[in-house]
């Protein structure tokens, strides 16, 4: 089963607000216990959130304008959801993510850029 991190080893506040901090540190340390650690950083998803923030500003007459305006700023051209999200938590949960670790994945439509 999954394991908590009860230390940490941090050089700043920033680091310890990271995840992608934890990944680089921690994965090599706790693959040998057989600890996958890997981070999710996610995109634009349709949440509860931007139906808020449609609803305060008021720019666009349905929401459905709204995200698909917003989804024309992604380069696959539109919002996630958060299924999408938990397709890949899923995958890295199961045997066929087993030799994954180590990893920051962009969840994200491609609107991160990636080194």
């Amino acid at each position: 089963g999954a394991k908590a991190l009860v230390e940490a080893d941090y050089k700043n506040e920033a680091e310890a607000i990271n995840p992608d901090v934890d990944v680089r540190t921690h994965h090599t340390r706790l693959a040998a216990d057989n600890v996958l650690v890997n981070s999710l950083n996610t995109g634009l998803l349709v949440t509860h959130q931007w139906e808020t923030r449609w609803e305060r500003e008021q720019q666009f007459d349905t929401l459905d304008d709204f995200v698909e305006a917003t989804g024309k700023r992604i380069p696959i051209g539109r919002m996630g959801d958060a299924q999408e999200f938990a397709n890949m938590a899923l995958f890295l949960a199961s045997d066929a993510g087993s030799y994954i670790t180590g990893a920051a994945i962009n969840v994200d439509g491609g609107l991160s850029p990636v080194v």
